[in-house]
């Protein structure tokens, strides 16, 4: 019986520490949005997200909407360095004549090539990305 308690007491303390007991933001998350263009034009449809660099304790990402993104704070980056991943679709796609949308990203966008570092306070981070 003591050992159940025992085991109970440690697993909080473990997620205390881990998390942080009664903090809102224990891993110090960032907000991130930005713009990203394909040739000077905003993107109609894409993902964007970006993983840590240092085997951190984040990564986020979201959709391109019309040239945006947007990633809230509570769902945000720690401070640190990050790999940068899009896919950018193809605006003609027909879902009926194609299985999958072609890639309009070059390999350097859909590799993680390109690093941004996320810091407090405000990040923006615009992408105009050039098709080869």
């Amino acid at each position: 019986m003591n050992s159940r308690f025992l085991g109970a007491g440690l697993l909080v303390a473990l997620t205390c520490l881990w998390f942080g007991c009664g903090q809102d933001n224990p891993l110090n998350r960032q907000a991130v949005d930005g713009t990203v263009t394909l040739n000077g034009e905003p993107v109609k449809r894409g993902t964007i997200r970006f993983d840590s660099t240092a085997r951190g304790p984040t990564m986020a990402g979201g959709k391109i909407r019309d040239g945006k993104y947007s990633i809230a704070g509570q769902k945000g980056l720690a401070p640190g360095e990050y790999a940068v991943y899009i896919t950018i679709e193809d605006p003609n796609w027909n879902a009926l004549k194609e299985p999958s949308p072609k890639e309009m990203a070059p390999p350097d966008y859909t590799t993680g090539k390109h690093k941004v570092t996320v810091s407090e306070g405000s990040n923006v981070f615009d992408f105009d990305i050039k098709a080869q």
